[in-house]
């Protein structure tokens, strides 16, 4: 057979040599395409090939003009720093488990339709959703917006199903209403049995969080199957990879939720159709009363605060420590309190002990939702110094207990901060910007009730923006 690159302008480079990188050479190999290079750290395999396809050195990547990064290797996150360090934009590092490109998605779907008749799909329609969390039942913000609308769902009466991986080793909520799926099956046998999972549970509505397998096979249905399907898409980050799934999906879409103004532009600018757009709000369920909350004063240390994965990709946990660093070695008198859990969360709370800043910081891990909001009242600063970011829930209920907001310039920023008003919006990766913001405070004590009561007044104006049921009787068939 003759491979296929996927593109003539861009480079699609394996990262990783073992079993991973091999599986899914043989998924690309199947639809007639291969990457254009491999890549490792290991300099005995450089210039071998593998499977038919050269295996380069990191160095000879970056001389790259453009390419995307496939993390073939179970190293995600050691790789994904690796890569950050090295100056590579996040928005081109691709976890290789979620990687579904659409020119050879298509092929795919040419030869899931050629099977068709092999699926013995189900006809019965339910009333109600399936709802995708393709990560499983975690800790992140996506997964918990989802488990306050099953919340709000179960309230109303609608029925509905979370589809969730069978790996799924970190579940954090005790939610049994569940469908399970081999996730650890190769990608074109994990897309049928989706399909099947969807047809064999045909409910009306399906809300997909990501453009994964659950996605693709939902728009798989909805062509050859069920063409009453109603699919709600939820855009959640503002990731290169949801952009060019979505347009080029936009057809099997009914709805898409967008959290963000600069979300909603990209899309429209990228030629989605502007009526299946639909602005989602969050709803926070706990808002601080005004003047009912107190800061720390100068003879105590300023508190500041940090809610999410603790992980370098996205959240950049890495400059959450160099920031800290620079405020112990400045004699700022600070404690950090960290929230949640990662797989950088043993080299942060090493290098915390390695600069002698264990005084310092305070690791609380996984905060259960009812117990997040008493979290951020005792917080005077929430910090976030994440690449990207859809539109931070964190944030909005940091905003509702009157925490002041120091975060990088993400979508979303500006929806929820007026820099200087009620928060701080600094350049990503800025070390001495986010310092310096934090000095601010911590030098001018006043400006926290001020600027935190603005926040709180913001929040409360949101939520009376939103009426969740009114909001799902319009979306929902």
């Amino acid at each position: 057979m003759m491979f296929r690159h996927v593109s003539e302008n861009i480079k699609y480079i394996f990262w990783g040599t073992g079993k991973v990188g091999t599986d899914i050479l043989a998924i690309w190999n199947d639809y007639g395409y291969e990457p254009d290079f491999f890549c490792c750290n290991d300099e005995k395999q450089w210039g071998q090939y593998k499977g038919g396809v050269k295996v380069i050195s990191p160095e000879q990547v970056y001389e790259i003009e453009e390419y995307v990064i496939i993390v073939t290797c179970n190293a995600y996150s050691e790789v994904s720093q690796q890569l950050i360090e090295r100056g590579v934009d996040p928005q081109i590092i691709i976890r290789a488990n979620a990687m579904y490109d659409a020119t050879w998605i298509a092929y795919m779907e040419k030869n899931l339709f050629a099977t068709y008749n092999e699926l013995n799909c189900n006809t019965e329609v339910l009333e109600g959703c399936l709802i995708d969390l393709s990560f499983g039942m975690i800790l992140g913000g996506v997964e918990r917006w989802n488990y306050s609308l099953a919340n709000d769902f179960q309230k109303n009466a609608i029925p509905y199903k979370f589809i969730v991986p069978n790996s799924n080793d970190v579940m954090v909520e005790n939610i049994t209403n569940t469908i399970n799926l081999n996730s650890e099956q190769q990608q074109a046998s994990l897309l049928k049995e989706t399909i099947l999972t969807i047809t064999n549970n045909m409910y009306k509505n399906v809300i997909c969080n990501f453009p994964y397998a659950f996605f693709y096979a939902a728009c798989f249905v909805k062509k050859y199957i069920n063409k009453k399907l109603n699919i709600i898409v939820v855009f959640h980050n503002d990731e290169e990879a949801l952009y060019n799934a979505y347009i080029k999906y936009a057809d099997c879409i009914d709805h898409c939720l967008v959290i963000s103004s600069v979300i909603k532009k990209k899309l429209i600018d990228g030629g989605f159709p502007h009526n299946k757009i639909v602005d989602l709000f969050w709803k926070i369920s706990d808002v601080c009363q005004l003047g009912d909350r107190t800061y720390h004063n100068y003879s105590e240390p300023i508190h500041i605060g940090y809610a999410g994965r603790i992980q370098i990709f996205q959240k950049r946990m890495d400059i959450l420590y160099n920031v800290l660093k620079k405020l112990y070695e400045e004699g700022i008198d600070f404690i950090a309190n960290i929230a949640g859990t990662g797989d950088y969360l043993e080299i942060f709370d090493r290098q915390i002990h390695e600069t002698e800043m264990a005084d310092c910081v305070r690791f609380y891990g996984y905060i259960e939702h009812d117990k997040i909001f008493e979290f951020w009242k005792k917080n005077d600063i929430c910090i976030s110094c994440s690449d990207f970011e859809g539109h931070s829930i964190s944030q909005s209920e940091a905003m509702a207990m009157g925490a002041v907001l120091v975060i990088t310039n993400t979508s979303g920023a500006e929806d929820d901060v007026s820099d200087s008003d009620n928060g701080f919006i600094v350049p990503l990766a800025d070390v001495d910007a986010i310092v310096a913001r934090i000095k601010e405070l911590y030098f001018n004590r006043e400006k926290l009730a001020i600027m935190g009561e603005k926040s709180i007044k913001k929040i409360i104006e949101r939520n009376k923006m939103m009426d969740t049921m009114l909001f799902w009787k319009n979306i929902l068939v």
